[in-house]
């Protein structure tokens, strides 16, 4: 996308959107989510849950899916959420990746 002045948006919502059409395309645009969310981390809005879920389901979505950026982007966002969301670490004894869930 172009480049979007700070000053254009009007909150988090038209970018959380923007990520989830990239989210929902078939196949999904996990290139363009990324590159979204990377100007969200310079410039702000600053991504919520919200922004960090639509791009993890686009790399869930893509042909072939895309584990390691969706894994990446798991433990990139557990210390800003962890406490407010309860995310705690899935341990082995579960016999999956080291991921996040939500406990509630």
């Amino acid at each position: 996308p172009p480049p979007i002045h700070p000053s254009v948006y009007a909150g988090l919502y038209p970018f959380n959107a923007y990520i989830n059409a990239c989210a929902d395309a078939t196949p999904a645009l996990v290139g363009e989510a990324m590159l979204v969310l990377e100007q969200m981390l310079t410039t702000g809005p600053t991504p919520d849950v919200v922004t960090y879920n639509n791009v993890i389901k686009a790399c869930a979505r893509a042909i072939p899916a895309r584990v390691d950026p969706a894994f990446t982007l798991i433990n990139d966002m557990r210390p800003q959420f962890a406490r407010d969301h309860n995310l705690q670490k899935l341990g082995s004894d579960h016999n999956l990746p080291e991921t996040t869930i939500c406990k509630n």
